[in-house]
């Protein structure tokens, strides 16, 4: 939702999600909560077998991808450091990171060589879908 307001960066509602979802899937963790991001970023970076598999593509992970696939990934990729917390967390996929990589490249390639002017007639339902919801 564009009324979503995050207090730093889209990434904060990736971590939020893979914290929810890590509790869904160990609702008997008793973790002092300075320590539970810790436990769910190593906890989604143990699931998988193999270093090309990903636990959104898991028959596990069914039930919540809608939560995650509202995620804006291409706001996701303005820190290297976050960037590399995705890729190392082997919770989304790589798959899913690619058409974001690709957009953000493309736009840096045009604002580069001069042809992006921003905006010209952007609709309210074009911005709420694109607007950075971030309290930076």
């Amino acid at each position: 939702s564009p009324h979503l307001f995050v207090m730093q960066t889209e990434f904060s509602v990736y971590v939020l999600l893979r914290l929810w979802l890590y509790l869904i899937l160990n609702p008997t963790q008793d973790t002092d909560s300075r320590e539970i991001v810790n436990d769910s970023q190593k906890f989604f970076q143990s699931q998988t077998s193999t270093a090309s598999q990903y636990f959104l593509d898991t028959d596990r992970a069914v039930p919540y991808l809608r939560a995650f696939k509202k995620m804006r990934t291409e706001h996701m990729m303005g820190h290297h450091l976050d960037l590399g917390v995705l890729i190392s967390d082997k919770l989304i996929p790589v798959s899913w990171l690619y058409p974001a990589y690709y957009k953000r490249w493309m736009s840096l390639l045009r604002i580069d060589s001069g042809m992006d002017k921003g905006p010209q007639d952007l609709t309210t339902e074009s911005f709420d879908k694109e607007c950075y919801r971030c309290g930076r």
